[in-house]
C-alpha cells in the first residue's frame, strides 16, 4: 500500500502547529481587525490551502480513502456496498488476470470485512464515483479517483466554513471566529490530505442546528414549520454518516418545547427525521446482501477497536476486578463491553447536564462531541472534527468550559500519528496501531489541563449561546 513519508509528516505537523498557534492569537485580537472583507479573506485562504493539499500532497495520509472509492464504485455500478467484502472483488480480478485495475483495492484496510460507512456517505461516495468515471473515462485510476474524493470533501469542508460565517453573522459576532475551524491544520489535513468523510455529516449537522434555531426564533408560522422539517431531514442525513449524532435531537426538542407551537414543531421535525432515515436505509435492504454485513462489521469493530483512548482504558481497568475469572482474552472482552456501557451512560449524562446548563444547542453539542472523544475506546485525530466545527459559534458567545480543551486537543491528538509514522518507517505492524503510555499521556494531559482551566475560568457563569 501507499504510506506517507515520515519526514513529510513531521514537517507538516510541526509547521502546522506553529502556524495554528499564531492564527489562534489572531482570533483573540479579532476586535482590532476589520470585518468588511473578513469573510472573503477567511474563505479565500481556506480554499487555497485545501486545494493545495488536494493537488500537491500525495494520496498517502490515510488508507480509509480507498474504502470510500471502493464503496462509491460499487454503488455507482448498482451493487450493494454492504453485500460483499473487497477481498471478493480482489480475488475475482486476480482470477481473471486483471491485476492493474485491482491493485488499488489491495490498499483497502480490513478488506475481509464489508463497509461500516452509513447510507448518507454511500450516496455521496456513489455521486463522486459517477462524476469521476464520467470525467476520466477509461483513463481513470485508483489514485485519480482518490484525488477526486479528496476534492469533494474539501469542497464540502468549505461549505461548512460558509455556514459558520453565515451563523456568526446572524448572531452579530465577529467572522474571525470562523478561522478556528477554517484555518485549523487538523481540519485541513484530515479533510483535504487524509480525505476523511466526516465533513458530509458535519455540514448536515450544522445546517440542522441552524434551521432548528430559526424554527424557535421566527414568529412566522409557515416559515418556522418548514425550518423544523428541514432540521429533522438534515439531522437524519448527519446521523446517516455517524449515528452518534442522533442524541442532538434531545437538545433541539428541549429548546423547542418552551416556544409557542413548539410541540407541533417537535413532532414535525421528528417525523421528517424518521421518514428521511427510512428513505436512506431502505434501498440497501432491498439490494442483495441487505444491511447484515454492515451490522456484523460494526459488531467486530466495537469489540476490536482500541487505540489512544483516555478515560475508556481507565474504566476498563476499574471494572476488571469485578469480573469472573477466566481466560485473559475473555476478561479483556468483558471489560471492554462493560467499559463501553459505562462510557455510553456517562456520555448521555454529559448531554443532559449540558442541555440543562446551556440555553441553546451549539454549546451543549460541542460539550457532547468533546465528551464522546474523551470516552471513546478509539480516538483518531479526525474524531475531533465534530467538536471543532461547533467551536467557533460556541466560543464566540463567551467563556466556555470545553473550548480551551478542544483547541488544545486539535494540537495534541495528531501526535497519535506516531503509530503511522513508525509504520511508514518500516516498523512492525500487527494489524493494530499502538502508541506507548508516555505518548498517550503527552496527548491527553494537556487536554485535561485545558479542561480544568476552562472550568475555573467560567465558574459561577451560566452558559449561553
Amino acid at each position: 500500500m501507499i504510506v506517507p513519508d515520515a519526514a513529510l509528516l513531521w514537517t507538516v505537523w510541526i509547521g502546522s502547529a506553529v502556524i495554528w498557534l499564531g492564527l489562534s492569537l489572531l482570533v483573540f485580537r479579532r476586535n482590532k481587525l476589520t470585518r468588511k472583507h473578513a469573510p472573503w479573506i477567511i474563505l479565500g485562504v481556506a480554499a487555497v490551502v485545501r486545494l493545495g493539499y488536494v493537488f500537491f500532497m500525495p494520496v498517502s495520509m490515510s488508507d480509509d480513502i480507498w474504502r470510500y472509492v471502493y464503496d462509491g464504485q460499487m454503488l455507482a455500478a448498482g451493487q450493494n456496498p454492504y453485500g460483499a467484502a473487497p477481498i471478493e472483488s480482489i480475488e475475482a480480478s486476480t482470477a481473471s488476470g486483471d491485476y492493474e485495475s485491482s491493485e488499488w483495492m489491495t490498499w483497502i484496510n480490513n478488506k475481509e470485512l464489508v463497509t461500516i460507512y452509513q447510507p448518507t456517505s454511500q450516496w455521496i461516495f456513489a455521486g463522486v464515483a459517477k462524476t469521476y468515471n464520467f470525467w476520466a473515462g477509461e483513463a481513470g485510476t485508483g489514485v485519480g479517483a482518490a484525488t477526486a474524493f479528496r476534492l469533494a470533501f474539501a469542497l464540502i469542508d468549505l461549505l461548512i466554513v460558509l455556514l459558520l460565517l453565515v451563523q456568526l453573522k446572524s448572531l452579530g459576532r465577529s467572522p474571525w471566529w470562523a478561522v478556528m475551524y477554517a484555518w485549523s491544520p487538523l481540519v485541513i489535513v484530515e479533510t483535504s490530505w487524509a480525505g476523511h468523510q466526516d465533513g458530509i455529516g458535519i455540514a448536515a449537522m450544522i445546517g440542522s442546528l441552524m434551521l432548528a434555531q430559526r424554527a424557535w426564533r421566527w414568529e412566522g408560522q409557515r416559515l418556522a414549520v418548514w425550518c423544523a422539517i428541514g432540521a429533522g431531514v438534515l439531522l437524519a442525513l448527519a446521523a446517516g454518516v455517524k449515528p452518534i449524532v442522533m442524541p442532538l435531537a434531545l437538545l433541539m426538542a428541549w429548546k423547542l418545547r418552551s416556544e409557542v407551537g413548539g410541540w407541533g414543531r417537535i413532532f414535525l421535525a421528528a417525523g421528517s427525521c424518521v421518514l428521511a432515515l427510512v428513505l436512506l436505509y431502505v434501498p440497501f435492504t432491498l439490494m442483495a446482501g441487505g444491511l447484515d454485513g454492515m451490522f456484523e462489521t460494526s459488531r467486530q469493530f466495537v469489540e476490536r477497536w482500541s487505540f489512544n483512548g483516555s478515560l475508556h482504558p481507565l474504566i476498563e481497568a476499574g471494572v476488571q476486578p469485578f469480573l469472573s475469572e477466566g481466560p485473559v482474552w475473555e476478561m479483556q472482552k468483558q471489560a471492554k463491553r462493560w467499559a463501553d456501557l459505562v462510557s455510553g451512560v456517562l456520555l448521555m449524562g454529559v448531554l443532559v447536564l449540558a442541555m440543562l446548563f446551556h440555553r441553546v444547542p451549539w454549546r451543549a453539542a460541542t460539550t457532547f462531541f468533546f465528551a464522546m472523544v474523551c470516552l471513546s475506546s478509539t480516538v483518531h485525530p479526525w474524531y475531533l472534527l465534530w467538536a471543532m466545527a461547533l467551536l467557533p459559534v460556541a466560543w464566540s458567545a463567551g467563556r466556555t468550559i470545553v473550548g480551551p480543551a478542544v483547541w488544545v486537543a486539535s494540537l495534541t491528538l495528531p501526535w497519535s500519528y506516531w503509530a503511522w509514522v513508525n509504520y511508514a518507517n518500516g516498523g512492525a505492524f500487527d494489524g493494530e496501531y499502538q502508541i506507548g503510555t508516555g505518548l498517550t499521556l503527552a496527548v491527553w494531559l494537556p487536554v485535561y489541563a485545558a479542561l480544568g482551566w476552562g472550568a475555573w475560568k467560567v465558574r459561577g457563569v451560566r452558559g449561553e449561546g
